[in-house]
């Protein structure tokens, strides 16, 4: 099989398989530390805290890797139907520094973060 690594300076960064692209994060060099985040969602009308507002958050990455869709939301008082909908296994990156709520209308979520300040 050949080596389909893909590299950056010399350094692999994700390799190819039959099963997709694995890929690998790094910090930003200018970030200082990188807090893992678990969280729990159960279904109810509780809107759970997952990240506070923070002025050194330089980047969040959040998974949802439960099986349910969990919604998330800047606002705290949001319902269901007004927020982004992270489908289980899907997930994203933003440079949002600001609060970050999530509710499921069914089961139990489970989101996991990377947070870099």
């Amino acid at each position: 099989m050949a080596n389909d690594a893909i590299t950056i300076g010399g350094n692999p960064v994700a390799s190819k398989d039959r099963g997709g692209v694995q890929y690998q994060r790094f910090l930003d060099a200018n970030a200082v530390s990188a807090t893992v985040i678990k969280a729990s969602i159960t279904q109810s009308s509780a809107v759970a805290a997952i990240a506070a507002d923070t002025t050194t958050r330089r980047q969040m990455t959040i998974v949802n890797t439960g099986g349910a869709t969990v919604e998330i939301s800047p606002t705290q008082s949001f319902a269901l139907g007004n927020g982004f909908p992270l489908v289980a296994g899907s997930g994203f990156t933003t440079n949002y520094s600001g609060a970050i709520y999530a509710l499921t209308a069914s089961g139990t979520g489970e989101l996991r973060a990377w947070s870099e300040d």
